[in-house]
């Protein structure tokens, strides 16, 4: 029999799952990095010249921290160097790669001033800076003393590949989740760009660079400036300040590599972990306690003016060790293997196919809880709960993966790589991706104490960690073995939906119809039939009265628990509004590339739409507006082909279409 919690949420006072102690035996592997873990997750740049703000993915480094090969990344901080095409130019590398050392310009980030320390008048200014995922176009105003200025421009190219090059550094690092570098001799670049001054007498007194024009997903990196006070005469740094973004990984930033414990064994490092929730090597990403994402030491979290970002990476990770936590109902409380710095999970894999949980002392329950998370799951282990009796009893359970969608009892929001110490951009969201989960299952003698429970491994592929136990001494609550699913049909035919559970019975059923996320009971009479039994069925399905949301409340002497929502999508049968052939026009401007104004509307599904679409044959998509059932008088669609920069989700499109809409 298949068990586990599966989308219950109780609305009622139910009986508690506690904590039920474990012998350290019962830990066989070490599946969570510990919070004074090596290497620290600590953030060195504000932003990233792949990513801009996001500060994710590539960046420049200091020259000496990529120990294997000195030699690359740019000059260290303060350094006057010779331009690599051109001798006649020299540039001086930010003051500091500690702080800001860089101003940023992309289509967040609009808009940067240098103000010269000492005001000089120029001929030419010339400007150090590159580009990632393609440059833009920077936008210059130059100031002068005398109150006037001069507006130019100038190409910032993509730090690969580019010509009138500064500095070639060799190579770049991943900023801030890895801080791996990679080598490539001829590339990234550091490029000069030159605007020439038409106010040649006035001291310059300051330079506002601002977006012009460009790629969405460029963000330029302007490290310096300099200039020329005659006409073909050297050009030369100029000091200047207002630096707003920090860019360069500094040669003393911490190196990354494998996170080791701070316990040490015969005089060396051991490996943090010895299992982790990709793979049975060791390498990969798993949990980490809470307090190693070091985020907000030395420089700050990665979005300093974001609230929500600072406040989730401080609180992201596993429980600390030995804690007890209850979930946000209240049912369900754990407590956590008492040392991350040994065996810290009971593990199942192709590797580890038997493992048993020995319970400190021996009870008696009505339902017991694992604590749980499968990697390339779901994993399906049987169950075997031994009693002091001598009896036995043998259940299979379902404990899915880690990012599986189903509700979670617990989110870390973050993750690390054992073998890299990359830290996990996951713990910038909210919701989390890596989770924990519960899963419930019934115990049949209620007597006589467990004493132990085996679990043996069925799959052929994955692997499973189970935290924490909990029991329950009480009526259990029921839980679902079999939540209801949406259905696509044409409005006419019957639906049906359907839920199973377990638990101390008997059991009530009430089904609930939901519209615009407002829920109302159902009763039997007219089309509606089995309203407060285990199966709805709704016979004919009416296209308007009938297309909505569907959930059960199933309740007992334990508690009630609400089901998932089942939506039912009815399709009308009225022929087609559109059909291939029907005249064509546009208005406001042409199609792209090879489309033709005919080819708009072709019902050829299986081409635009995907051919594994599980909906009748002329439904291409169900729309569901966030605003809710609307009655409409007239609807206008805009398309578009297949290309990022036609896609319908862009704010323009979205404006138009709410501009669009007609209500009554």
């Amino acid at each position: 029999m298949l068990l586990g919690l599966a989308g219950a949420s109780i609305s009622q006072a139910a009986s508690p799952y506690l904590p039920v102690p474990i012998t350290a035996t019962s830990y066989n592997q070490d599946a969570i990095v510990e919070s004074n873990a090596t290497p620290r997750l600590d953030v060195v740049t504000t932003a990233t010249v792949d990513q801009g703000t996001n500060n994710g993915a590539n960046t420049w480094f200091e020259q000496g921290y990529d120990v294997a090969n000195p030699g690359n990344g740019l000059p260290p901080a303060n350094t006057v160097f010779a331009a690599q095409d051109n001798a006649n130019y020299s540039f001086r590398t930010p003051p500091t790669y500690v702080g800001p050392n860089g101003i940023l310009i992309d289509t967040v980030v609009t808009s940067g001033t240098f103000t010269l320390t000492t005001p000089a008048a120029y001929t030419l200014l010339s400007f150090l800076g590159s580009g990632g995922n393609g440059g833009d176009v920077i936008g210059v105003r130059v100031n002068h003393a005398d109150a006037t200025f001069e507006v130019g421009s100038f190409g910032c190219p993509d730090w690969f590949g580019g010509t009138g090059i500064a500095f070639t550094a060799g190579g770049r690092c991943q900023s801030p989740v890895t801080f791996t570098t990679e080598t490539d001799g001829a590339n990234p670049r550091i490029y000069f760009r030159d605007i020439t001054l038409t106010n040649t007498t006035s001291p310059v007194t300051s330079i506002v660079l601002s977006y012009a024009s460009g790629n969405a997903n460029s963000h330029n990196d302007i490290l310096g400036v300099s200039g020329a006070t005659t006409l073909g005469g050297p050009v030369g740094p100029i000091a200047v300040t207002g630096y707003t973004y920090d860019f360069v990984v500094e040669a003393a930033a911490a190196k990354r590599g494998r996170v080791t414990s701070q316990v040490i064994v015969d005089g060396t490092n051991q490996w943090a972990t010895t299992i982790t929730m990709d793979n049975e090597l060791n390498t990969g990403f798993c949990f980490y306690e809470k307090g190693h994402d070091f985020n907000m030491i030395n420089n700050g979290p990665v979005n300093p003016t974001n609230p929500v970002v600072v406040a989730i990476a401080q609180a992201s990770g596993i429980p600390v060790h030995g804690s007890t936590f209850t979930n946000a109902s209240g049912d369900h409380a754990y407590t956590m293997a008492p040392d991350y710095t040994t065996n810290d999970v009971v593990w199942l894999s192709p590797v580890i196919t038997n493992a048993t949980i020995t319970l400190v002392t021996p009870q008696a329950f009505t339902a017991l809880s694992l604590l749980d998370a499968a990697g390339n799951g779901p994993v399906f282990p049987t169950v075997i709960v031994h009693h002091q009796n001598g009896n036995s009893e043998t259940n299979s359970v379902k404990i899915v993966d880690w990012f599986d969608s189903s509700p979670p009892i617990y989110i870390p929001n973050g993750r690390v790589a054992a073998d890299s110490g990359q830290w996990s951009q996951q713990t910038f969201q909210t919701n989390g991706a890596d989770r924990l989960f519960a899963t419930d299952f019934l115990v049949a003698d209620t007597v006589s104490p467990v004493t132990s429970i085996d679990l043996v491994y069925t799959n052929t592929g994955g692997r499973a960690g189970v935290f924490a136990l909990a029991g329950n001494t009480g009526p259990v609550t029921p839980i679902f073995t079999q939540q209801p699913t949406g259905t696509n049909t044409y409005a006419g035919n019957p639906i049906s939906f359907s839920v199973s559970v377990i638990g101390t019975p008997p059991f009530t059923y009430q089904w609930q119809k939901g519209t615009n996320g407002v829920y109302a009971n159902l009763s039997n009479g007219g089309n509606i039939s089995g309203a407060t039994t285990a199966t709805l069925v709704i016979n004919p399905a009416n296209y308007f009265a009938d297309a909505a949301d569907y959930r059960v409340i199933v309740s007992n002497g334990g508690g009630s628990v609400t089901s998932a929502v089942a939506t039912a999508n009815l399709i009308s049968t009225l022929t087609d509004v559109t059909q291939p052939g029907d005249p064509i026009t546009f208005f406001g401007g042409g199609l792209f590339g090879d489309g033709a104004v005919a080819n708009a509307i072709d019902n050829n599904l299986g081409a635009k739409w995907g051919a594994n679409v599980n909906l009748p044959a002329n439904v291409g998509c169900v729309v569901t507006p966030n605003a809710g059932a609307t009655l409409v008088t007239g609807l206008r669609l805009y398309t578009a082909n297949d290309a990022p920069e036609r896609d319908p989700l862009t704010t323009d499109w979205k404006v138009r279409s709410m501009a669009e809409r007609v209500t009554l």
